[in-house]
């Protein structure tokens, strides 16, 4: 971590907030976004091993850390109204109708819930539905069955 965040002392007994508290103390607030971007793609390489028994390079973990810094980089340059507008429902094109769907996982409870919503071009709800589902593995399957509900709607 010391070559992207130079003046950073690295101890292996310093935990995570410590680091953190460290570099705000030194005033290097801007190095905050790399050393989150950095330790997440390490805990992200971590998971990849544990639960898919595929091993991550350390370029492929720095060729995403520069990625997800670039995004982030464009991201900040944009003000709120400007990311509203951009993140904004968009209404289907004349006389189409448009579904979103979406799903959520309670763990604790062992449910699944998904949300399905239908409107016209004018952005005027037509339909909604929630459903709670047995718990699902996967958030492809979780999607899948909230674009199934949608379409029995």
């Amino acid at each position: 971590m010391q070559d992207y965040i130079p003046g950073l002392v690295f101890d292996r007994g310093k935990t995570v907030c410590k680091m953190t508290l460290d570099l705000c103390e030194r005033q290097m607030h801007e190095k905050l976004s790399v050393f989150f971007a950095l330790a997440w793609s390490f805990w992200f390489r971590r998971n990849k091993y544990l639960h898919d028994q595929l091993l991550l390079s350390p370029k492929q973990v720095a060729d995403g850390v520069v990625s997800m810094l670039k995004s982030y980089g464009q991201v900040q340059q944009k003000n709120r109204i400007q990311l509203m507008q951009h993140y904004k429902w968009q209404a289907p094109q004349s006389e189409w109708l448009k579904l979103n769907v979406d799903g959520a996982v309670f763990s604790k409870l062992g449910k699944t819930r998904v949300g399905v919503v239908l409107r016209d071009d004018h952005g005027r709800v037509l339909m909604a539905r929630c459903k709670v589902e047995t718990e699902m593995e996967g958030i492809e399957a979780i999607e899948l069955m909230a674009i199934f509900r949608g379409l029995q709607l």
